[in-house]
């Protein structure tokens, strides 16, 4: 067998770090590393394990195919080389999901200059047993929501009076989702304004069931008074 054996270096189960970043799949050729061979391989949707479809906190659902690149690709092995990385890149979307799984596959294997013999004569390259690989995604994009203030920092004058402040819950909606907003001290360059006689705010917790996205809205109330003050601090 000249031109060898192709394939994974083991059943391999990689773990991407996101969306978008680059993993690599071991390859291996043994047996024979006489002329360039081209490997084609596929991502396609499928697991190599009994994983729950059901998508849920935990769980791993089949990637959608969305998520891979389509079609067959391939990758060069030159002459002589035993081992090689092959790059592989998930799709990046701005899409919410659960952690996902999916499968890549070693198709077919070529020489890419076949010697000029009788082709019933010519033992061509050939795949190995090792011939899948098994990614995981980790979750990614906030599948059940991502909680944020309408801004990050909010200036006003001592006049403004009542504030309404907004708290939304965007990107995913899956499960039901709760959140305080309360007083918190905070490291500051700023005197830190006086509850009660600077300002007035109660304690709140907003809610939202399962699949709901949107915002919620609480009040502050800025105290006037005719102390002179330097700038001050509230944070929540």
């Amino acid at each position: 067998m000249p031109h060898g054996v192709a394939e994974l270096t083991s059943n391999q189960t990689v773990y991407t770090q996101r969306e978008g970043a680059v993993s690599t799949i071991l390859l291996s050729r043994k047996f024979g590393v006489i002329g360039d061979i081209r490997l084609y391989y596929v991502s396609e949707v499928g697991n190599l394990t009994a994983l729950s479809e059901e998508v849920g906190p935990g769980q791993r659902a089949l990637a959608s195919q969305s998520d891979l690149t389509p079609g067959i690709q391939s990758i060069i092995i030159p002459e002589n080389v035993t081992s090689l990385v092959l790059p592989l890149t998930v799709i990046a979307d701005n899409v919410p999901e659960f952690a996902e799984v999916f499968i890549l596959r070693l198709v077919s294997v070529e020489l890419t200059d076949p010697p000029d013999v009788d082709p019933t004569a010519l033992k061509p390259p050939t795949i190995g047993e090792s011939s899948r690989a098994e990614i995981y995604v980790p979750q990614n994009d906030g599948p059940q929501g991502i909680l944020q203030f309408s801004f990050g920092r909010l200036e006003v004058q001592e006049d403004a009076g009542v504030l309404n402040i907004s708290l939304s819950r965007v990107g995913g909606s899956y499960g039901p989702a709760s959140c305080r907003v309360e007083l918190t001290g905070v490291p500051s360059n700023l005197p830190i304004a006086t509850r009660d006689t600077d300002y007035v705010f109660q304690s709140v917790t907003f809610s939202w069931s399962d699949g709901e996205l949107g915002s919620r809205v609480f009040e502050l109330e800025i105290q006037d008074d005719t102390d002179p003050e330097s700038r001050e601090a509230i944070y929540l």
